[in-house]
């Protein structure tokens, strides 16, 4: 009986192809469920560019779009101001009782208060008052005072009102400060409409239209007594 016997380079190659063999098996009864993970791997990857650029084009169109609002605001704010300011304009050229009473302040006011005055003795007090009130806010405030009496009025009435207005022009000084402006004037106004409300609608005219030519169309007018 003859027995035939492997050389072990013989038994090594028989091996490495029952590896291989079992190795191909493997691969082909891996689950589908594996390919399919595969495909969608290879999927996105393929269109992270593309969603990439899909984003970089969206937010340059909101950009555009912001940009274009903004400008489109600015605008409608810029002619609402014209249209005030027109508005303002043409208030004072038809019911205007005098002309310009005073110069243009250092400053753009945000406030402007108008203070009728005839024999007012607090008077200083109410402008420290309105001095000290000032300091606790950032505005500008603009204080104009309208010392004023009727054309018919008595000749004492007349002369103390005329003291009265030269006293106060230099007392103030001492209140004037960055932001903080006092304007005064004396003024004699016709028998037939003398008054605190015509000095008053005097007052606020200017007001108005120290308001326009600083461009602060949105700008606060306030009237007060003197005392």
């Amino acid at each position: 009986m003859t027995i035939n016997q492997q050389s072990p380079k013989d038994k090594r190659s028989t091996r490495e192809r029952s590896e291989r063999l079992n190795q191909r098996a493997k691969r082909e009864t891996q689950p589908a469920k594996s390919e399919g993970q595969a495909l969608n791997q290879r999927a996105q990857r393929t269109t992270q560019p593309t969603n990439e650029v899909s984003y970089l084009t969206i937010k340059v169109r909101m950009t555009s779009v912001s940009t274009r609002e903004r400008s489109e605001r600015l605008n409608q704010q810029q002619n609402q101001k014209k249209k005030v300011r027109k508005t303002m304009t043409s208030y004072l050229e038809k019911h205007r009782f005098t002309g310009p009473i005073f110069n243009l302040p250092d400053f753009t006011p945000a406030i402007i208060i108008c203070l009728p005055a005839l024999n007012e003795p607090r008077l200083l007090a109410t402008i420290q008052s309105l001095a000290q009130a000032k300091r606790q806010y950032a505005d500008n405030v603009l204080v104009m005072v309208l010392f004023n009496h009727s054309e018919d009025a008595r000749e004492e009435i007349k002369g103390a009102n005329q003291e009265a207005f030269s006293k106060f022009a230099e007392a103030v000084d001492k209140y004037q400060a960055s932001g903080f402006r006092i304007m005064s004037s004396l003024m004699e106004l016709p028998k037939k409409h003398a008054g605190v409300g015509l000095a008053r609608k005097i007052l606020m005219d200017e007001g108005v239209r120290i308001f326009a030519l600083s461009g602060k169309e949105e700008g606060i007018l306030a009237a007060m007594d003197g005392d």
